[in-house]
């Protein structure tokens, strides 16, 4: 081993001088082409559940960066979450233009398009004139963006007459929807289904139903299939009517903890506090305040937002809490 030690360490510096190389640019066309002469390849043949997969950085409400650990399950049951909800088939093709250090940059739609064999075609930045021409081109069937992006989609100037019919799916996250912006694409035929979740949660957890996206205008929708989710005091129980309490999370698309920071993973999850009585300890709870007004109305310091009740909770285990020393 120590005789290969210098040779490794050679490899690891021209791999990292490699790095600060610009990639060639290929065209879509191009890609097309060199995706269709590539060779097969199978990288692996089993996905441990609770294997760590990648790391994603959040601040959170803190400012304090943590790195959020992403295992194979927590994909999993993301890609059931949001796959359920948008119906999202091995025919589908999205595109791929926020930031992929960022939970919806590779989870909303990309990696659960790609898990189902469906298309994801990968824009270099966010480009309301790329968007605009796959638009036009009818290549996209499911769009994900923020506010900001539907925003500048709307001052495009073709944007209005483009196909937009031909998108079975428009979903919104990452920022309060505002009601003006529900209108102005109600007034286009588009129905703008507004959700709500943290990178700690994989990131699905509400989402609301396209047939209520005119209707409940201001509302991020129910608890998905393998989210749990309840209003609590700091005790851990549930808040009556009009009382403020936090989110507490639960399931499996709930993150295991924060990477080598014990402290912080402490701090979000609970031990004794799970979402639904089938569900085991070890939920995130956030740092948001919110209240609960019949059940329905909930209000946040920064916006209001209406989350539906859920007739049925989800019982899939979340991950056993580690032990604390």
């Amino acid at each position: 081993m120590r005789s290969q030690a210098p040779s490794l360490r050679r490899g690891g510096c021209l791999a990292a001088a490699n790095l600060r190389r610009r990639p060639p640019a290929l065209s879509l066309g191009d890609y097309e082409a060199e995706l269709g002469t590539a060779p097969p390849r199978i990288l692996r043949r089993t996905w441990p559940a609770e294997r760590i997969w990648y790391l994603l950085y959040t601040s959170g409400t803190t400012g304090r960066p943590k790195g959020v650990i992403y295992n194979h399950r927590m994909a999993m049951a993301n890609y059931v979450n949001i796959g359920t909800a948008v119906d999202i088939a091995s025919t589908d093709t999205t595109a791929c233009f926020l930031p992929i250090f960022h939970t919806a940059g590779i989870n909303l739609h990309a990696l659960p398009t790609l898990m189902a064999g469906g298309r994801v075609i990968v824009l270099g930045s966010v480009d309301a004139e790329a968007l605009v021409d796959l638009l036009e081109q009818r290549r996209l069937s499911t769009v994900f963006a923020v506010p900001t992006v539907y925003q500048s989609l709307l001052d495009h100037p073709r944007f209005a007459a483009a196909p937009l019919g031909a998108v079975r799916h428009w979903g919104c996250g990452g920022a309060p929807l505002p009601d003006a912006l529900v209108n102005r694409y109600r007034a286009l035929g588009v129905r703008v289904c507004n959700g709500m979740g943290m990178t700690e949660t994989g990131p699905t957890a509400f989402l609301g139903a396209p047939d209520d996206a005119w209707e409940r205008v201001g509302s991020v929708g129910k608890p998905q299939l393998l989210c749990s989710v309840r209003i609590v005091d700091e005790a851990g129980r549930d808040v009556a009517d009009g009382e403020v309490g936090d989110l507490l999370f639960g399931g499996p698309g709930v993150t295991p903890g924060y990477w080598r920071n014990e402290e912080a993973t402490w701090e979000a999850l609970t031990p004794t506090a799970g979402c639904a009585p089938a569900i085991s300890p070890g939920a995130m709870r956030t740092a948001s305040i919110i209240s609960r007004v019949g059940g329905r109305r909930c209000s946040f310091p920064a916006a209001k937002m209406s989350i539906r009740p859920k007739s049925k909770m989800c019982s899939a285990p979340t991950p056993p809490f580690p032990k604390r020393p």
